[in-house]
């Protein structure tokens, strides 16, 4: 009993040990995105903005707008954060799927542990059996063979004594 608690624990240690691990992994998966991500979002505000200069074009001319680089900016700011939320929400689902392949690993091996566990008792059930017939079988030889020494010296007596009485 205190074999399988010890061995649960020290599973549960092995698990914690590997979740520890993959979230690490999956904090410099997503460092690395971020830091990729970078010169990304500097060209997609250099497009916005070039958008935002050629729709607003007319208006610069004709000095509606005060702050055209400003509203640029606000514009470019919103398309980075529905970018944002759209890699965030895409991350999540990475997450999450890599978590379900996590469980389904976990399960598998967990599986293989038990029928490789099945399969050894089975295996030492087996041995013992087998030790059990042999010893079984042993025993019932050396009855055989003292039953058969004691016919042998009954047959020896029985015999003599017919030798005896004829002569």
């Amino acid at each position: 009993m205190e074999l399988a608690i010890q061995e649960q624990v020290r599973e549960r240690q092995e698990m914690e040990k590997k979740m520890q691990k993959l979230i690490k992994t999956m904090d410099h998966f997503e460092r690395a995105k971020r830091e990729e991500a970078a010169p990304l979002i500097e060209a997609s505000f250099q497009r916005c903005l070039a958008l935002w200069l050629k729709r607003n074009s007319a208006m610069n001319t004709n000095n509606r707008c005060k702050c055209p680089s400003l509203l640029a900016i606000f514009f470019c700011m919103q398309l980075e954060v529905e970018l944002s939320r759209e890699c965030h929400e895409g991350d999540l689902k990475e997450k999450y799927r890599l978590a379900r392949v996590m469980e389904h690993k976990t399960e598998k091996e967990r599986l293989n542990k038990l029928r490789e566990e099945e399969e050894a008792r089975k295996r030492e059930e087996a041995e013992r059996r087998k030790k059990e017939e042999a010893k079984r079988k042993a025993k019932l030889d050396e009855i055989a063979e003292r039953q058969r020494k004691r016919e042998q010296e009954l047959e020896e007596r029985e015999r003599l004594r017919k030798e005896c009485n004829t002569a």
